[in-house]
């Protein structure tokens, strides 16, 4: 880092920049989180919500590249490198991975997971968090510089009074913030950090003994909730791409586990929880107070050695921030996106604006495919010419679109220009896609496209222009709203916000195509997965209805699980056939059993005892499947 600078989010390449006086903090990307230290835990917010809970605080945060933010820094054994300052790292998962396979173990459930995006914030100082509830770190931002968390009272007094007289701006605590993709092994709905840390360090540890591997070749990161206190526990490889050392565990699992249970049961120190001649090091020091030898060896002992497949993981696609024109809006949108579905890419990136520099300002792509992978590379840019809004046939706009262009080839994107013609000239499109597989690197969809044009054909056929209007994104006004359109939520949005009563925004409004009357409370969201088929395909878009009226039995509904997952996705929304048995008693009728069940036969039911019954909420009852 060089004196004076700071690193912020500039597209999705983080780069340095020199702040001045002038700059306009607007433009800067400084997400908003809330912490809880109790919970260890962060979730998206905005300046003005309200917290979610007591003893939580709001965070802003700065966008870092790099950086290895480990919970220690850079710190090993080496005496140079044992006393730097020790950080507070909290995670959370941002709704998207390449899928998997899921694992039973013993009584528990064991991920494997491709491609996990993971963002981790450096909330602050551990020690000024838990001396003096300090968090983040104080920053001028305009001119870059910092001072200690840990410094005294009136030093830092002194650095925000001659800042705010220099550079005219108050300063305030911020936090950092990173992006990754990285394969993970994980176990969800851990009842506490203990067992997660204290587990998860024991099979770690045991790998660099069965594997040959380095301790630091796989990482930790223990994911907080701030509304429940059950947390998840990843075992994460770091490598870009992915190290296959995870695989390797799974695949010499009882070794490992055998190993694991040794290193517990035998601390040559005798500890009562933990110390250095077992499980403590340098490194892993911030959760030192999380780690319980004794605790690793009865998870060890009752959950075995051994691992069973369960079933596959599907794909998580992203959920798409609200923005305008995050949809196909016109048919020939609608038809580049049918063809290119087809063809076997994946959906793009609708709506994404990019500011480019402040001479040409921003540009909005029709559609934007980044390759997680190669991260040399900004992604690729599809325009649609004859479209955009900045094409009127004149030499000026013309000129604009050149310049833009030519910036993005310049600064890391490829970009591909697509006539609105060519979207009926077979030859045609097969070149542009052809060339879209290249720049991201699919050589199986690159080799289908030389070998034929069923894709171009099979497509139109299959979905027909009636298919293409039954989803219309409108913009809705008061009179039109629960009338002729309702809301699109992400499912994950509707059963944790919707089913709580709480206002969450919707990502946009859409004209459903059904027979029936529209009215309060329905809404449509994404069904993804496989285990309500025939009744729901997967990725199908489905209306639904809060609250459900009359009785619940054996009708389709979206629920929200408490206490338990679906083994399918992992979450803890599902969308199964409701059906529940129940007894008298002196207080009145109680659930004896609630059954949650999939269509598709290939998928278990999700049983649930009356402890979990009542920690279940029943959100939406399903209307139709568009």
């Amino acid at each position: 880092y060089v004196p004076g600078n700071l690193i912020y989010a500039n597209g999705h390449r983080f780069v340095a920049r020199r702040f001045h006086r002038d700059v306009d903090e607007d433009r800067i990307e400084m997400p908003v989180f809330e912490v809880s230290t109790e919970r260890q835990a962060v979730k998206p917010t905005s300046a003005v919500a309200d917290s979610s809970g007591l003893g939580a605080v709001k965070l802003r945060t700065i966008a870092v590249c790099d950086v290895d933010l480990m919970h220690q820094s850079h710190i090993s054994d080496e005496e140079e490198l044992r006393f730097q300052m020790g950080v507070a790292v909290y995670g959370l998962e941002r709704d998207r991975h390449g899928g998997g396979t899921a694992w039973r173990w013993g009584e528990r459930a064991l991920h494997l997971r491709k491609g996990v995006h993971l963002r981790l914030v450096n909330v602050g100082s551990s020690s000024a968090i838990e001396q003096f509830t300090r968090f983040g770190y104080p920053i001028c931002t305009v001119c870059g510089q910092s001072v200690s968390p840990l410094s005294s009272d009136r030093q830092r007094e002194h650095f925000a009074t001659s800042h705010e007289e220099r550079c005219g701006r108050a300063i305030e605590p911020i936090g950092f913030y990173a992006d990754v993709v990285a394969d993970t092994l994980s176990l969800p709905a851990c009842e506490d950090h203990s067992t997660a840390f204290s587990v998860l360090e024991a099979l770690r540890m045991a790998a660099t003994r069965v594997l040959d591997m380095h301790l630091d070749d796989l990482q930790i990161l223990v994911i907080g909730h701030t509304d429940r206190e059950e947390v998840d526990g990843l075992l994460w490889d770091p490598m870009p791409g992915g190290s296959g050392l995870l695989d390797r565990i799974r695949e010499r699992f009882e070794d490992v586990a055998g190993v694991a249970r040794e290193i517990v049961a035998a601390c040559p120190s005798a500890c009562e929880t933990s110390c250095i001649d077992c499980m403590q090091s340098f490194r892993n020091a911030f959760y030192h107070k999380h780690m319980d030898r004794h605790l690793a060896l009865q998870r060890l002992d009752a959950w075995g050695r051994h691992l069973a497949p369960d079933h596959d993981i599907p794909p998580r696609q992203p959920t798409q921030e609200p923005r305008e024109g995050s949809f196909p809006v016109n048919e020939s949108e609608m038809r580049l996106r049918h063809l290119l579905l087809a063809a076997g890419f994946e959906e793009g990136i609708r709506g994404e604006q990019l500011r480019l520099d402040r001479a040409i300002g921003t540009t909005t792509p029709d559609v934007i495919y980044r390759a997680d992978h190669h991260e040399d590379d900004e992604g690729v840019c599809l325009y649609l010419d004859g479209l955009s809004e900045h094409i009127h046939g004149n030499r000026e706009t013309e000129q604009r679109d050149r310049e833009i262009r030519t910036w993005l080839r310049n600064n890391g994107y490829d970009v591909i220009e697509i006539p609105v013609s060519d979207l009926f000239d077979e030859k045609a499109m097969t070149r542009h896609f052809r060339r879209l597989a290249g720049y991201l690197r699919e050589d199986a969809i690159r080799r289908r496209l030389r070998c034929g044009t069923e894709w171009f054909h099979a497509r139109q056929e299959e979905v027909g222009d009636r298919q293409e209007t039954r989803l219309r994104l409108v913009a809705a006004t008061m009179e039109s709203r629960f009338r002729s359109c309702v809301p699109l939520y992400s499912l994950r949005a509707a059963a944790g916000n919707f089913g709580e009563e709480q206002m969450v925004e919707p990502e946009g409004w859409v004209e459903p195509d059904v027979r029936r009357r529209l009215g309060a409370g329905m809404f449509v969201a994404q069904v993804v997965g496989r285990s309500m088929e025939p009744r729901i395909p997967d990725g199908s878009y489905c209306l639904f209805r809060s609250p459900v009226e009359g009785t619940r039995q054996g009708k389709i509904v979206l629920v929200q699980l408490r206490n338990a997952l679906d083994p399918e996705s992992g979450e803890r929304f599902t969308v199964k056939r409701y059906f529940s048995e129940k007894v008298e008693t002196e207080d009145g009728w109680r659930h004896r059993r609630i059954e949650l069940r999939p269509e598709n036969p290939r998928f278990d039911v999700i049983e649930l005892d009356p402890e979990q019954g009542e920690q279940l909420q029943v959100v939406a009852e399903l209307l139709d499947v568009l």
